[in-house]
């Protein structure tokens, strides 16, 4: 097959479509001698520092517990401990100092950390998130009994709702909390195990709340996410599981600007558990559900630039954790990931947060030997994000390259080739070009290029190009374009069309040429330039059709014509 010039124009829309990148600001490792530490909780104080809190180990058991400031670049400004406190799971900073809550009790410190004064909650806490004029707990210590409870305390730590039920011997009791299970039966399985568990709550626009945890049916399957929508006063309004076939377990819940709700955690397969991430409407129904790499998300946030950032542990094929942090769009689509693998540090993530200019602080814990006393450390991390306009193409010639469909050319060992990119960068930045043949240094550095070795048959030619829009990030370049096609050098058995001429009416322009023996079909490609730019126009089939016209234009035009 001969083919004088081989060009086709694709056509694309043109949409801008923005992309968020990433770099590490800084990273901090604290190590810790003799003990192990694992930061749970990190926010951004009132003077554009950090407050960070966890808990610490000399036996494995973390009953003890500190309170880190950290400034802005990175640096431990200084630590307060508390000795049998157990972990700190949630802190906040006040002009005065912090407050701060363990499992039991709700503290308030002075700026250097040392507490003034307590409330303790008489409710084991095992999750706990401000509300609008006070806190919402969450306790999961009811396994004997197959529910978890929630309790909603005031800005001192004191409780706000206030209940009378008959218990089983028909006496009224009083309770200032709430119990939560599926279909409120507290149901347990056949091996007297919890069937309802929750990990997350935080309170929606309504004044109500929303939790997630997981939920057992029995019959043998896995556990349900479990996601719970209540009313103001713990009232529950509706409640749903979701996922089906393995185990789906909801760690972190987040009322999102649209009102949907969005949850991180983990997600079963037939090859392990993988990171997960569930997207629902305000009622409850399921809009998407994504599995990420293997590990699990322990915490997930709503951007303020749009789409959520959540954080937790990857997990390799030995089933050693590393510390995990992914950013989406508002469909659950990756725009940049990180995790400590290539860095050779083990560990988990488990909170995260935006600070005030814009930027993403998580935290948790990393090891050099995973997880031994003495040589686990206090992990946080800090990254800027910017956004950037990923490079529209207008066309490409002879064809956009796809490894699934099409991407090799069958050229004749007399013929040239001509590929061109018309293609822009929204930012206003300009492109760079590169052409390789056969993956050698650059022959071409403009948007364009002609390929016009002197070949044999049977030889093959890779012809790639790779645009730049100069946008650089810790990852490398995000934006960049690459095209490869593979050129098959064959017999050529048809030969050009000859005696092309052209004939302007009033109205049209009309070409003739003579008849090419063994033709099957004819391309049309036009150009305002006699040289280069040439674009397909279009074609006409069978050897005997020599002609072909469309409408007068008031611009100058050249024209081609292949035979195939």
């Amino acid at each position: 097959m001969k083919k004088s010039l081989l060009l086709l124009m694709v056509i694309f829309a043109v949409n801008m479509f923005a992309a968020f990148y990433s770099t590490e600001e800084w990273e901090l490792i604290e190590e810790t001698p003799g003990h192990a530490e694992m930061m749970q909780y990190v926010a951004e104080t009132t003077d554009g520092n950090y407050v960070a809190v966890g808990g610490y180990t000399d036996d494995g058991y973390f009953d003890n517990a500190f309170l880190k400031k950290v400034n802005s670049a990175g640096t431990v400004l200084w630590t307060q401990t508390y000795d049998d406190f157990g972990q700190i799971i949630y802190v906040e900073s006040t002009p005065s100092g912090f407050i701060f809550s363990t499992a039991g009790a709700l503290h308030w410190t002075n700026s250097a950390g040392v507490i003034i004064s307590s409330t303790p909650y008489n409710f084991p806490v095992a999750a706990i998130s401000k509300t609008s004029n006070g806190y919402i707990l969450l306790d999961n210590s009811q396994s004997s009994v197959g529910y978890f409870r929630i309790k909603r305390v005031n800005e001192l730590g004191n409780p706000m709702w206030l209940y009378y039920e008959e218990d089983t011997f028909g006496q009224v009791q009083e309770y200032n909390y709430r119990c939560i299970d599926w279909d409120g039966e507290h149901d347990m399985d056949d091996h007297g195990v919890m069937i309802d568990s929750g990990s997350s709550i935080t309170q929606t626009a309504d004044g109500g709340f929303i939790i997630t945890g997981w939920t057992y049916q029995g019959d043998g399957g896995g556990a349900n996410l479990y996601l719970v929508k209540t009313d103001s006063q713990g009232e529950v309004l509706w409640e749903k599981g979701l996922g089906e076939g393995y185990i789906q377990n909801g760690l972190s819940v987040i009322e999102d600007s649209d009102g949907n709700f969005v949850i991180a955690g983990v997600g079963g397969t037939s090859n392990g558990e993988k990171a997960m991430m569930m997207k629902t409407d305000p009622s409850g129904n399921l809009i998407w559900n994504k599995l990420f790499g293997y590990g699990k998300f322990h915490r997930i946030i709503e951007s303020s630039t749009g789409g959520y950032l959540t954080v937790g542990k990857y997990e390799d094929w030995n089933d050693q954790g590393y510390l995990y942090i992914v950013r989406t769009d508002i469909a659950g689509n990756t725009d940049w990931s990180d995790f400590t693998y290539y860095d050779g540090i083990y560990g988990a993530s488990y909170h995260c947060m935006e600070d005030s200019g814009g930027n993403y602080v998580y935290c948790g814990w990393s090891d050099p030997d995973y997880y031994h006393i003495g040589t686990s450390n206090t992990y946080m991390a800090k990254y800027s994000e910017v956004e950037d306009l990923e490079i529209v193409v207008n066309n490409i010639l002879p064809f956009e390259p796809d490894w699934e469909t099409a991407y090799e050319i069958n050229l004749g060992e007399d013929q040239t080739m001509h590929f061109e990119i018309d293609a822009f960068d929204p930012d206003g930045t300009d492109l760079t070009y590169e052409w390789y043949i056969n993956w050698e240094m650059p022959v071409s550095t403009s948007s364009s290029f002609d390929f016009t070795l002197d070949t044999e048959i049977g030889e093959q030619y890779s012809v790639t190009l790779n645009v730049n829009d100069g946008f650089s990030t810790r990852d490398g370049e995000r934006s960049n374009l690459y095209y490869e096609w593979m050129i098959n050098i064959v017999e050529s058995t048809v030969t050009a069309p000859q005696n092309l001429t052209v004939e302007i009416t009033q109205t049209d322009v009309n070409l003739h040429w003579d008849e090419v023996a063994g033709a099957s079909k004819y391309n049309i490609y036009s150009s305002a330039n006699s040289e280069t730019g040439f674009t397909f126009a279009g074609e006409v089939t069978g050897a005997s059709t020599t002609y072909w016209n469309e409408p007068l234009i008031s611009e100058k035009k050249f024209y081609r014509v292949t035979a195939e």
